[in-house]
């Protein structure tokens, strides 16, 4: 009798790639579950590779969701949410909450995750906190023409993106 070998259920990947796999994973299971729900188990495990391999990548679950963020905030490029200053307010407003609503619509599922997560552990919170704080100075920035930075504005903002 041959020696009988088995090929591995994952194959080699970069780094780079691997880093990839996990985060596209954690992802997912985000926008089926909720970011308070998974673990580094679950995601290693969806994604097909051991719990070590995924703490090899990062120290842990809160570390895998920290990364998902943030490449939702890196999507996200704060021109196109705004149009040019020097477009009149009655044109820039329907521009802008439409650009808004296609971002969030295009991340639906994070977007989703994120909100029920804002009932959740406190650092489910502290990654809402930091998307909803991104969009509100990014517009604030973006129409400083139009919108003098006060708590009030802000505030009227925040209101914003949460009905989103």
């Amino acid at each position: 009798m041959g020696i009988v070998t088995t090929q591995p259920s994952t194959r080699r990947l970069s780094p780079d790639a691997r880093r990839r796999q996990i985060i596209d994973t954690a992802r997912r299971l985000i926008s089926e579950r909720g970011d308070a729900g998974i673990s580094t188990a679950d995601v290693a495990k969806a994604a097909g590779v051991t719990r070590a391999l995924v703490h090899h990548y990062f120290r842990g679950i809160d570390e895998v969701l920290d990364a998902v963020t943030q490449e939702l905030l890196a999507s996200v490029d704060p021109l196109t949410l705004t149009a040019a200053t020097g477009v009149p307010v009655q044109e820039r407003v329907p521009h802008n909450v439409a650009a808004f609503l296609d971002m969030v619509e295009a991340n639906r599922s994070v977007w989703l995750a994120a909100l029920a997560a804002d009932t959740g552990p406190s650092s489910a919170r502290s990654r809402l906190a930091s998307v909803r704080e991104a969009v509100i100075e990014d517009t604030v920035v973006n129409n400083a023409d139009t919108i003098t930075d006060t708590p009030w504005a802000r505030l009227c903002l925040t209101g914003y993106v949460a009905f989103a």
